[in-house]
């Protein structure tokens, strides 16, 4: 097939929205039952915890229920576009359980989870137990209607085709009860569960891991890693196991491609590793375990299974690597799922994380320290400054009482200063009035003297009367 075939392209989209839509109801079907698990456990321990569990875990559900309907419904109108003459011809058979799976499982899915998002405190407990019993079995109902649907397409049985070549439903019970669809159905929910499981557990590894949400974490991890043991176990045998012995009986050349089987022959090998060849109808670098499929193929290590070579290249698949490496992945992390959910089992919250939290709460603890030492030298620089602060303002507080006391020193110095300057001043005032006065006295003293001898002289000249004369000498005489 090419890519210029029309068919490929029609292929190409439809396994593109189915792939993508299956990514969510595979989810919501898994935690129907883990919800139903943990309301379970506590309405019968009465532990509000479980039902805290339960409530998370809902939320999550709720938002996958809305993006598996979003995502789901192009596939309904693919019907129509891409298999129109498939839908033409098997339509009124399997438009049967499609209908039923939209009228009756996706209402009574949808209902029941509105009530249990938004109708808890209304419905209490034992109500809210039952409405996540209903949600389960809405799901898982949804889930074999729809499987139902296909395994018709994988082995088509409780029908017959009228002279027009439609196909019409002949019997309903035989249609339903198909056998493909009862092994498809429990290896399809079981791996279902293996998904939820992986998830919840994810969740609460990481919890534990991050140190949050201990008490949710350890919930989380005891119901994922009990619940994914289990079902890992489950899908392989014995679902896997009798999906498998359907295949070899009604679908041999898929199972040839599956195995990369090109000859047939007794005590077939299972193959582990191998790249198929289909140009030289071989398998290269093949490391194969004697016996193994024919034992699961038919029971016994001996019996024949058909290569390839048995059919004509009409009947074998389109592509046979694609096929092949599909398988041998599925195969080989269902034994990997396995490995993991025994290892956690056996160490659930114990050393399968012990040295990682302890590692992780060395490191709280050592940035505990550094935020501790980095606040211890913040509040020391932070006393330091203050100090510096206080030394500030006792040095600004000292040298306002020293500017203080000096320019009260220059006051009181200036003060005695001036009182000095004043006293001096006022000494000199009077030394030289002092002067003055003698000064003056001399001056009086000879003018006094200039007049006695003026009238001496006229004495002697007989001028002056001589009790004049008597009189001025006795006034010189006064004055020393």
């Amino acid at each position: 097939m090419s890519a210029g075939d029309p068919l490929f392209w029609h292929r190409l989209q439809f396994a593109f929205t189915i792939v993508y839509h299956y990514l969510f109801p595979q989810l919501t079907m898994g935690l129907a039952l883990l919800i139903v698990v943990m309301k379970a456990i506590g309405l019968r321990t009465r532990n509000a915890a479980w039902d805290d569990a339960a409530r998370f875990w809902i939320r999550i559900f709720g938002i996958n229920f809305a993006v598996g309907v979003v995502t789901g419904i192009p596939m309904e109108f693919q019907f129509g576009t891409n298999w129109a003459r498939f839908a033409a011809t098997a339509g009124s058979v399997v438009g049967q359980t499609l209908a039923m799976e939209g009228v009756f499982a996706f209402f009574l899915e949808s209902s029941f989870l509105g009530l249990l998002v938004f109708g808890e405190k209304k419905l209490g407990p034992r109500g809210h137990f039952l409405a996540a019993l209903a949600l389960f079995a809405g799901s898982w109902l949804s889930g074999y209607f729809i499987i139902a649907s296909n395994a018709f397409m994988q082995h088509p049985i409780g029908h017959t085709a009228g002279p027009d070549g439609i196909l019409r439903l002949a019997s309903f019970w035989t249609f339903v009860l198909n056998p493909w669809a009862i092994a498809a159905y429990l290896h399809t929910m079981t791996a279902a569960v293996v998904t939820a499981s992986f998830v919840v557990a994810a969740v609460g590894a990481y919890y534990a891991l991050t140190g949050v949400h201990v008490d949710a974490a350890r919930r989380f991890l005891k119901v994922g890693v009990t619940a994914g043991l289990i079902s890992s176990v489950l899908v392989a045998f014995p679902t896997g196991d009798r999906h498998a012995k359907l295949v070899a009986r009604h679908q041999p050349a898929a199972l040839a491609a599956m195995e990369g089987r090109f000859e047939s022959g007794p005590m077939a090998g299972i193959t582990l590793i191998g790249q198929p060849n289909v140009a030289e109808r071989k398998l290269d670098n093949p490391i194969e375990v004697p016996g193994i499929l024919s034992f699961l193929a038919f029971g016994t290590f001996h019996s024949g299974v058909a290569g390839l070579d048995a059919f004509p290249e009409s009947d074998w698949p389109d592509n046979i690597e694609l096929l092949y490496y599909a398988f041998h992945v599925m195969a080989g992390l269902g034994t990997i799922f396995i490995a993991i959910m025994v290892y956690l089992l056996r160490k659930p919250l114990g050393s399968a994380f012990k040295a990682k939290r302890e590692a992780i709460r060395a490191e709280l603890i050592r940035a505990e320290q550094e935020k501790q030492a980095a606040l211890a030298k913040l509040t020391s620089a932070e006393a330091k400054l203050a100090q510096l602060e206080t030394e500030k303002q006792n040095i600004l507080a000292n040298a306002g009482k020293e500017a203080e006391l000096e320019k009260q020193r220059l006051a009181e110095q200036t003060a005695t200063d001036v009182q000095r300057l004043r006293a001096q001043a006022e000494a000199d005032l009077s030394r030289l009035a002092g002067q003055q006065r003698l000064s003056l006295r001399r001056l009086s003293a000879e003018e006094t003297v200039r007049r006695a001898e003026e009238k001496l002289r006229g004495a002697i000249d007989g001028t002056t009367d001589a009790r004049l004369v008597h009189a001025s000498i006795a006034e010189i005489g006064g004055l020393n």
